[in-house]
């Protein structure tokens, strides 16, 4: 689908999400053609970074992650911690 200096990456060692919140995930996406999954930063406290699961539309060229069937669109900092670290997601709010 995107591909861009990073290539798109194919890593459940990146990123995990549950199975529950997959499930949840994949009912948000179908409601939604044309979205995508977003993981981005938004700022750092004493117990790590504050990141953020958004719908938006893919750009050109953005690196994406695959967990199982789903693409998640990253930022450049998620890249970053998660060459490091395992960011694992189990939950999110519902609005």
């Amino acid at each position: 689908m995107h591909t861009d200096r990073y290539s798109k990456m194919n890593s459940t060692d990146m990123i995990e999400i549950s199975d529950a919140l997959k499930d949840r995930i994949r009912e948000v996406l179908e409601k939604n053609p044309g979205k995508c999954l977003r993981l981005t930063i938004e700022g750092d406290g004493c117990a790590g970074p504050y990141m953020r699961l958004t719908l938006d539309e893919p750009l050109e060229n953005e690196l994406t992650v695959r967990v199982d069937d789903l693409e998640i669109l990253v930022s450049d900092d998620v890249k970053r911690i998660s060459e490091i670290t395992t960011i694992r997601i189990s939950s999110i709010p519902v609005a």
